[in-house]
């Protein structure tokens, strides 16, 4: 018995021994991978932290660019609307310039037809009217030289009488015109009928070119037959200028 129980004690010994040991042991293995681990991970290396910095650098200077560009472009699209509301502006202008002068020459052949109405038939009709006198809502000029060589000028305003230019056919083609008379057909009284012109009484002439020949006691008037050219419609008319045949 005393064998068995020393026995016994011994080898408790051993085991307790090895045991402490192998604690000992992994204690030390766990300290030493926990020091590694730690070690990665606070120390980076410096060829890390340069590639990031050149990185961030980078994208900083493309969005530099990029806001650079996108205030360049504004700055164009501006200018370029500018110049484009300034031209607008002097072809409005230019427009209106002209529109003002062709209102003045409209005026001015007005007036001038108005005093030959107190003496028609005696004065004469300067060439200048008929080149001049540019084709306006007002006043229409039809210059084409037809058997008859006469001329008429055809108001859209209210009016009294057709006034009447006969070119002289021993002058030069467009160069005078001699004043014929006014003629008794009121130019109010003009009207469009199925593409045919005739008498109307609601105050205004339309844009159509007539002209009216004592010597045939005819009215010449002009239509466009297929908006290319003209062609010419007579009519003859009683003395009181009622009917239109």
């Amino acid at each position: 018995m005393p064998d068995e129980s020393q026995s016994f004690w011994a080898k408790l010994a051993v085991i307790t021994a090895l045991l402490t040991a192998f604690v000992g042991l992994a204690t030390l293995v766990s300290k030493h991978l926990i020091g590694n681990e730690k070690i990665v991970i606070v120390s980076p290396s410096p060829s890390y932290d340069l590639h990031q910095q050149h990185e961030e650098q980078t994208t900083r200077l493309a969005e530099i660019k990029k806001r650079q560009q996108d205030a360049e472009q504004q700055l164009l699209q501006t200018e370029l609307a500018r110049q484009v509301a300034e031209a607008a502006a002097r072809r409005a202008e230019a427009n209106r310039v002209q529109a003002e002068q062709q209102a003045k020459v409209a005026e001015a052949a007005r007036r001038l037809a108005e005093q030959q109405l107190d003496a028609p038939g005696t004065s004469h009709q300067p060439s200048s009217l008929i080149s001049t006198v540019t084709p306006t809502n007002e006043i229409q000029v039809w210059k084409q030289d037809w058997g008859s060589g006469i001329v008429g000028v055809v108001t859209t305003r209210p009016c009294l009488y057709l006034p009447i230019w006969q070119k002289n056919m021993d002058k030069e083609i467009g160069k005078s015109f001699e004043f014929l008379s006014y003629s008794m057909i009121p130019a109010e009284r003009l009207k469009r009928q199925e593409d045919a012109w005739y008498v109307r009484g609601d105050g205004y002439a339309v844009t159509v070119i007539g002209c009216w020949s004592p010597s045939a006691h005819k009215i010449f008037f002009f239509r466009k037959s297929d908006a290319k050219k003209w062609e010419q419609e007579d009519f003859y008319v009683d003395e009181h200028w009622e009917e239109i045949r």
